[in-house]
């Protein structure tokens, strides 16, 4: 079979986004039933597609779930749950493809323990102290991390096709770039670009003096969070491509992340960014000319973005925000309320140690465990939990802005055990497979060194945020699991040359 190269690996959303265009400009001018005749096309013609290369289905179910279509087509146009529920079924014919080769599942150690989490959410379900947002969470990890989990991991078993899911994430990212790049040089905050550019409630208030990009997600710290994965992966592919287009491809993409994750205005996005670099700087990418490159890229965004310099240093306040006692006047009153939220997130931990409060607890008990820990507290609800319709007479409803105390307040030492170990888990695995191929096929690195940074860039943004849309980590974390099994399991004859094996101690 060919190799394909990036603009094979986009043929598939290119298809659908012309498509989607066209019944767009058509269901003004002809109807609705003429609309509704194109769309039928458009279905045909992607079975059609699907039947001729399979392997489509992975590379556009990846593109759509990492770009958010599926939520942004039924929160923000009123379509039916069902069509997000259907995105994932297009890795049905690839996977049907390989159960009739007789290639079998795969249950790689990562879905292993993806299975033990589920037995803990369960528990925890049966515990909780909000049973009907508990039941919604499960539902929501179920069918967002176990089912795309174990339908990456068993679509995605050749090093080709893990090339194409790489830039099929690097592909969606960069549409979300340019959407949010094209709104900010616009100047149109009005326009939300069909739900892919959501509008800053709190600068259209007037709250907030400059606008952030929100992404799709209706949060600009949480849009800076994914696009640090496939900034990850572009940078490492601007080094290691196998062609000089694909690396300026990657390099162009990569511009295009930083220029976005600026307009996000994210302090932990930032740092981040530096947990990157310094990864690259310790896997030996980065060399004295491409850090002044970057250093001097990151300069003069924050000289042409407008306040991203004041704000990210506004970090310096953040150990006096910490204290007992604090004004807005005096320190940051974000990076003040943030550490009340820990605090309080630590003491619900401690007082339900095992199974925690349940998913999705932590947020409706918040008011009651900040008011004992003291400090700045936030007195209306965060934009995830407004985004969730909360009911009328409940109380504000926080997170604990960070990954790993928010999930021990919510499901105690068992929940942050399991999450622990398959992020460990798969970056161990990924490391093995860079020492592998590192000084044999440089092409197969340094996917696995763009995955095991791509976690390591989310994971790094987790410390100030939380789960709040885990579709995204459970896809990245999927790719990466893949990446590992694909390429510790792959073997052409080069590794087992003795004049070019690599010493696996090292």
């Amino acid at each position: 079979m060919p190799v394909r190269r990036p603009a094979d690996v986009l043929a598939a959303p290119g298809l659908v986004a012309c498509g989607a265009l066209l019944i767009g400009v058509a269901i003004p001018m002809a109807g609705a039933r003429a609309g509704l005749l194109l769309a039928a096309a458009l279905v045909a013609a992607f079975v059609l597609y699907l039947l001729a290369w399979p392997e489509g289905g992975v590379v556009l179910g990846i593109f759509l779930l990492f770009s958010g279509a599926p939520a942004v087509l039924v929160n923000d146009h009123g379509l039916p749950a069902v069509v997000a529920l259907a995105v994932p079924l297009m890795f049905a014919v690839p996977l049907a493809s390989k159960l009739i080769r007789r290639e079998g599942f795969v249950i790689d150690i990562g879905l292993r323990w993806l299975l033990v989490l589920l037995v803990v959410q369960m528990l925890v379900t049966l515990d909780a102290r909000y049973a009907d947002v508990a039941q919604a969470k499960l539902l929501t990890f179920f069918i967002e991390g176990v089912v795309v989990y174990f339908l990456v991991v068993n679509v995605v078993r050749t090093p080709e096709s893990l090339r194409r899911a790489v830039w099929a994430l690097i592909a969606a990212g960069g549409f979300l770039a340019c959407v949010a790049i094209a709104q900010q040089l616009s100047g149109r905050f009005d326009r939300w670009f069909l739900g892919f550019a959501q509008l800053d409630s709190q600068y259209l208030r007037g709250t907030e003096p400059v606008f952030r990009s929100q992404g799709p997600v209706s949060d600009a710290n949480y849009f800076a969070q994914i696009l640090l994965p496939v900034l990850a992966l572009s940078l490492v592919a601007a080094w290691r491509g196998r062609t000089r287009a694909e690396r300026r491809l990657a390099a162009s993409a990569a511009a295009a992340f930083m220029i976005a994750i600026a307009f996000t205005y994210s302090r932990g996005g930032a740092l981040a960014l530096l947990g990157i670099l310094m990864g690259l700087a310790f896997f030996r990418y980065l060399r004295g000319v491409h850090l002044a490159g970057i250093v001097a890229l990151f300069a003069l965004l924050v000289l042409l973005v407008p306040g991203y310099g004041d704000r990210l240093g506004s970090l310096a306040g953040a150990v006096g925000s910490t204290a007992k006692k604090t004004t807005a006047s005096t320190d940051d009153f974000s990076t003040a309320a943030r550490a009340t939220e820990n605090k309080a997130a630590f003491l619900v931990f401690r007082e339900h140690p095992v199974l925690g409060v349940g998913q999705g607890g932590y947020e409706l008990v918040y008011q009651e465990y900040a008011r004992r820990v003291g400090g700045v507290i936030h007195t209306r609800n965060s934009q995830s939990a407004r985004r969730e319709n909360v009911s009328a007479g409940l109380p504000p409803r926080r997170e604990a802005h960070n990954f790993f105390l928010e999930i021990a307040a919510n499901m105690g030492i068992a929940g942050l055990l399991c999450y622990c170990a398959i992020i460990i888990v798969t970056m161990h695995q990924l490391l093995r497979a860079r020492r592998r191929w590192v000084a044999v096929r440089p092409d197969l690195e340094y996917m696995a060194t763009g995955m095991l940074l791509a976690v390591v860039g989310y994971v790094t943004a987790g410390i100030f945020l939380t789960l709040a849309y885990e579709r995204y980590f459970w896809l990245v974390m999927a790719v990466a699991g893949a990446a590992a099994r694909t390429l510790l399991q792959h073997t052409d004859g080069a590794d087992r040359d003795p004049a070019r094996r690599v010493n696996l101690a090292t």
